[in-house]
């Protein structure tokens, strides 16, 4: 028996489609019980309410895998303290695949306390299973991990974009889009300063957060949920994506992934830690200053943007849902091949 685990399946955001999409590799699918789907979820800003919410969803997860002892379990969200408290129940035999969506904590003392806890079940899961596999998206990920868990097996696996489906048009689109949630965390000051005195109008998509409204100047926002039809008309009028990233983000950029999936050339900042990703595949550019941004869009033809685009699209291909699928298909049948020593 292999089981794909998801004990946040009910949860909002990627995590029944990420599930849902690796689902037909398992022959079992291990998700939350209805007496615990139906807790209300927490708002997160009460931290220990909603560290409790997550730590009984996952116990509950992690209990039902050690009674029906799989061959495999692939666990897409890992919840580090019911896995601490129930590892040593769990059989040596049992290969394990964890998708580790982020290990890069900030600067908050709940951040670094979470990163401390994730960093010691990972190597109590490194000393009883050693030939489990961890699985990031971010190569960022995967060195911290490698240097901390040299052990262990860390595979990268490409996090897809989202199509949105964008209707293709004869002209040449022109506005400039903000697209990704705008946090304290993604350090935009500096981004959103440059961006307001470029003289453009720019229209930011996603949430902003209360301490980064006063910083979003000329720059047109609703800060509101915004469909998925109203996205892809707007990206449909896009002819950049802007990213708004700092020096001091160290996250992953999903926003570079959506650009790509549907075409779009990216703008960022010269301090941003994917330029050189940028860059290297020609999907864009990079900027440090406002005169630079004015430069690149001022001086870009047609046939140049055209190319840039059809650049996109081919990089795009490896972003996809179903390459994530492929990719995870070689990773469950080369761990589903180890034999037994």
């Amino acid at each position: 028996m292999q089981i794909i685990s998801q004990p946040y399946y009910n949860y909002e955001g990627h995590f029944r489609h990420y599930t849902d999409n690796l689902d037909n590799l398992y022959n079992h699918k291990n998700l939350p019980l209805k007496t615990i789907n139906l807790l209300k979820v927490p708002d997160k800003k009460n931290l220990l309410r909603f560290i409790f919410w997550r730590f009984l969803l996952a116990f509950k997860n992690y209990s039902y895998f050690i009674r029906k002892k799989p061959t495999l379990i692939h666990i897409v969200d890992f919840e580090p303290l019911s896995f601490l408290l129930l590892y040593l129940f769990i059989n040596r035999k049992i290969k394990f695949i964890i998708t580790v969506h982020s290990v890069q904590a900030g600067n908050s003392l709940p951040d670094k306390f979470q990163k401390i806890i994730l960093m010691f079940a990972f190597k109590r899961l490194e000393q009883r299973f050693g030939g489990a596999v961890l699985v990031v998206h971010d190569s960022e990920n995967k060195r911290l991990l490698n240097k901390f868990l040299p052990k262990l097996n860390v595979s990268l696996i490409n996090y897809p974009g989202t199509n949105f489906n964008i209707k293709s048009s004869n002209t040449t689109p022109t506005k400039l889009i903000i697209f990704g949630a705008l946090r304290k965390d993604k350090d935009p000051k500096k981004f959103l300063k440059i961006c307001n005195m470029s003289g453009y109008e720019i229209e930011h998509l996603g949430r902003v957060d209360e301490e980064i409204v006063p910083h979003m100047g000329k720059i047109k926002f609703k800060n509101e949920y915004i469909s998925k039809t109203e996205i892809a008309f707007k990206l449909s009028e896009a002819r950049f994506i802007l990213l708004p990233y700092g020096e001091k983000y160290k996250g992953g950029a999903g926003p570079i992934k959506d650009a790509l999936v549907n075409g779009i050339p990216v703008l960022a900042m010269g301090s941003f830690r994917y330029k050189t990703f940028v860059q290297d595949n020609k999907i864009g550019f990079v900027f440090n200053n406002t005169v630079e941004l004015q430069n690149i869009i001022r001086n870009l033809n047609k046939r140049e943007y055209e190319e840039i685009r059809n650049k996109c699209i081919r990089e795009g291909s490896k972003y996809t849902w179903k390459a994530m699928q492929e990719e995870y298909s070689e990773l469950v049948n080369s761990q589903l091949s180890i034999k037994e020593h």
